[in-house]
């Protein structure tokens, strides 16, 4: 319990002093309102609903397509405004101390690269994958869904334990069987209730 504690309690390096400028210090007192962060939690909300529609039968739709295209645009350049108000607000190094900011960056800096690079038809695989990982912020905006994730992490070891140990009770039984009943006929019963004729045979 106390490493869990520590693993969702922890913050970045406060050593790193944050820029002083007072633009700065304004940016930082905006990123840090609830209105901001509740702002960045409905477009991301938005955005994964909008993925949750995407299929084949939008696609073909011209309209739908479109739409489709255009919020996706949209939401990834309001992520690279968030990323870079909280790049300004608290200084590029104590911005890549934290693991879901480098998330964010990284899925700025893949959508970007995507769109410079959508006319080569290899990189649209790549742009989808990278379209999922805006799913993972949704772990950024709920601390109760942080915590959940940090104690699945921290008790994964545990986890795999428990896995290994239910196969080797399945490897078992299933080893049990095949030798008691791996050379019975098909269609023979094994109990003593085998009609006349089909007597329990071994082959």
């Amino acid at each position: 319990f106390a490493k869990l504690v520590r693993v969702t309690s922890s913050k970045v390096n406060h050593d790193l002093e944050a820029p002083r400028l007072r633009t700065c210090q304004r940016i930082r007192r905006m990123v840090e309102t609830n209105t901001f962060e509740f702002v960045s939690t409905l477009c991301v909300f938005l955005n994964v609903t909008f993925m949750c529609f995407n299929s084949v039968a939008v696609m073909e739709d011209p309209f739908l397509a479109a739409a489709m295209a255009t919020q996706n645009e949209t939401f990834l350049y309001m992520l690279l405004v968030e990323v870079c108000l909280v790049m300004a607000a608290y200084g590029v190094p104590r911005f890549f101390q934290d693991g879901w900011n480098i998330l964010d960056f990284l899925i700025v800096a893949g959508g970007l690269v995507a769109k410079l690079l959508s006319s080569f038809s290899g990189l649209s695989l790549v742009a989808r994958c990278l379209r999922l990982l805006r799913v993972a912020r949704l772990f950024k905006k709920s601390n109760s869904l942080r915590t959940m994730l940090n104690t699945l992490w921290i008790g994964l070891p545990q986890i795999l334990n428990i896995l290994l140990l239910l196969f080797l009770i399945v490897s078992m039984f299933s080893i049990f069987a095949v030798q008691t009943f791996g050379l019975v006929r098909g269609g023979i019963r094994v109990s003593g209730t085998a009609l006349p004729g089909h007597e329990n045979r071994l082959k």
